[in-house]
């Protein structure tokens, strides 16, 4: 950052240095650094660790001392630096991994909505993090909720396909088929099916959704469809297995006793 510090003169910036830096020499880059810094600074050395031991061993450390320097920004109140202050504590709780931040996570990215809304940027990145934690501990109703309010926003539009995945799926796992279909259905025609990463189990699950609504025509051609666009990625890393899935749900229905017709 040596050479970058002298170009944000109003950043306020926090610099954690390891004792033992192994890499490089601290008194060449962030202690200079700090020194030419010419806004809000703090320096500060984690005793007994080399590069790597702040991403490692002390890593609780580090976010401890990220998450006090962004409230000691916010204290200050409505400065320049309060946005990114406000965001950089909330990613740092929803990085952090521990159960017990996830309370304070979501009330960080609730802050976040309520304070920034003419930074809308903030918002919608606000929004799709606390989604995602709903998300990820399985809070299907909670994660529908947040994921619907995005999908309805069309200012909201830089993640709207894992948006429409992940409402669809909250949906799914809360029992409501039809309205998971639906959020399912724009993963069958573009822009949405050219994001395999999502529209390769979008497609999969759509199709047993209309399954198990007893439609096996219907299921059969979105299959055959789907194998049809996507076995080119059978060693995609997201997608392949799902490609792989769909082409054995059509070994499976072509194979039965009563296929379905392939009108």
């Amino acid at each position: 950052p040596v050479d970058d510090v002298e170009q944000a003169p109003q950043c306020a910036m926090l610099f954690v240095i390891a004792e033992n830096e192994e890499l490089f020499n601290n008194e060449d880059h962030a202690i200079k650094a700090h020194a030419r810094a010419k806004g809000p600074k703090k320096l500060v050395t984690i005793p007994g660790i080399t590069h790597y031991g702040i991403y490692l061993a002390k890593r609780a450390e580090a976010e401890r001392l990220a998450i006090e320097w962004f409230d000691a920004v916010l204290e200050r109140g409505s400065t320049d630096h309060y946005p990114l202050a406000l965001m950089g504590k909330a990613r740092i709780l929803a990085a952090s991994g521990d159960p017990s931040t996830f309370n304070d996570a979501i009330d960080a990215f609730d802050k976040v909505i309520r304070d920034l809304k003419d930074k809308p940027e903030y918002v919608e990145e606000a929004m799709l993090a606390k989604g995602r934690l709903y998300f990820n501990r399985q809070k299907w109703k909670e994660a529908a909720q947040v994921f619907f309010e995005m999908q309805s926003n069309p200012a909201f539009t830089r993640n709207r396909p894992e948006v429409f995945a992940k409402l669809a799926r909250s949906y799914e796992e809360q029992g409501k088929l039809k309205e998971a279909l639906e959020a399912y259905t724009p993963f069958v025609a573009p822009p949405f099916e050219n994001y395999v990463e999502f529209s390769a189990e979008a497609r999969v699950r759509a199709a047993e959704i209309v399954l198990k609504q007893g439609d096996k025509a219907k299921a059969f051609r979105l299959i055959k469809d789907t194998v049809s666009r996507m076995y080119k990625l059978a060693n995609h890393p997201v997608a392949g297995p799902h490609t792989e899935k769909a082409t054995r749900m059509y070994n499976a229905l072509t194979n039965e006793p009563t296929a379905p017709a392939e009108a």
